[in-house]
């Protein structure tokens, strides 16, 4: 069911007075209704607003990267020093005496 309103209004200038851009005073009704449709209007603008996101969606969390490879540890030498022999060029090992 539509409400209707009633306004109440100013009769319109004559022909001459409306050639010189007179206009016919806004009544408390006109006045009213005027107000309350600019209202109306930010609301609705707010409304929209408040609707948009304002801010990016979170990036999603992406895949886990592969684990490293495992870190190889050095092995305990089974030699105490090595050198080169200055002959013939070959590693020499110094082993340490098993008791």
């Amino acid at each position: 069911m539509a409400v209707r309103r009633y306004f109440s209004v100013y009769p319109q200038p004559g022909a001459f007075a409306r050639m010189l851009g007179k206009k016919a005073p806004a009544t408390t009704d006109e006045w009213v209704h005027g107000v309350a449709t600019q209202k109306h209007q930010l609301n609705q603008q707010m409304l929209s607003a408040f609707r948009q996101p304002t801010l990016p969606e979170p990036p999603k969390p992406a895949a886990q990267a592969p684990s490293p490879a495992p870190v190889r540890l050095p092995t305990p030498k089974k030699y105490l020093r090595r050198w080169r022999d200055p002959i013939t060029s070959e590693w020499r090992y110094a082993y340490a005496e098993k008791a």
